[in-house]
Parts: structure tokens; C-alpha cells; sequence
């Protein structure tokens, strides 16, 4: 995940464990909503979130829900006006390698244990 706060660019790298989602669009989807709750915590006030899942961008910005991502996408929405600016844009996976690489990753440690 990258955020912009004003005129600098602050790289944040995490992972969250989540269980049973739907599908990678859902998954992105609460990436984003994770995003603004650490953006909010830390007090930022001006950004700009960047993601290479499109039709995620598209959603957020007109409103244009599906059933499995609507009360995901309704939180996006409804945290977004906490802050003073905030944007939503469409960068190529090409452009996006670090968010690319670390969901790689996340998929690689990922273990199914069946009792």
C-alpha cells in the first residue's frame, strides 16, 4: 500500500490475515478500507491511495457497488470524508510492483492446515 501525505510519499508494507474472502476484488477492496483506518490513526489529513485494481477505483469513485463488495466499498466511502483531501487512482500492475510483490508474498506464506 502506498500513501501520499502532502508533498511526501510514505511507503507502508503490511499483512492482515482474512478469512473466507470472496474473491481478489474483495480482498483489495478491504486492503483499501484497512488503508484509510491506518491513515486515520496516524492523523494524515491529505492523501492520495493507488491501487492496480481497477474496477476497485471505479467503484469507489461512482459508486457503482456490487453485492459483494457493497458494505466494503460503503465503509471506503464514509471514512473517506474524515479527511481534509483524499483521491483514488488507477495505477498499471507495471507501475505497481511493490504492492505486486507483497501480495505475492502474502500468497506464498499462505498454509491450509486440514485436521
Amino acid at each position: 500500500m502506498g500513501l501520499s501525505k502532502q508533498r511526501r510519499v510514505t511507503t507502508n508494507k503490511g499483512m492482515q490475515k482474512e478469512d473466507h474472502v470472496a474473491s481478489p476484488l474483495s480482498a483489495e477492496a478491504l486492503a483499501m478500507r484497512a488503508a484509510l483506518w491506518d491513515a486515520h490513526d496516524r492523523r494524515w489529513q491529505n492523501l492520495c491511495l493507488k491501487s492496480d485494481a481497477k474496477e476497485l477505483i471505479q467503484a469507489i469513485k461512482y459508486e457503482v457497488y456490487s453485492k459483494e463488495t457493497y458494505g466494503t466499498i460503503k465503509d471506503t466511502k464514509d471514512l473517506s470524508t474524515l479527511f481534509a483531501t483524499i483521491s483514488f487512482e488507477y495505477v498499471s500492475r507495471s507501475d505497481n510492483v511493490l504492492a505486486d510483490a507483497l501480495a505475492k508474498a502474502a500468497l506464498e506464506n499462505f498454509t491450509i492446515v486440514v485436521p
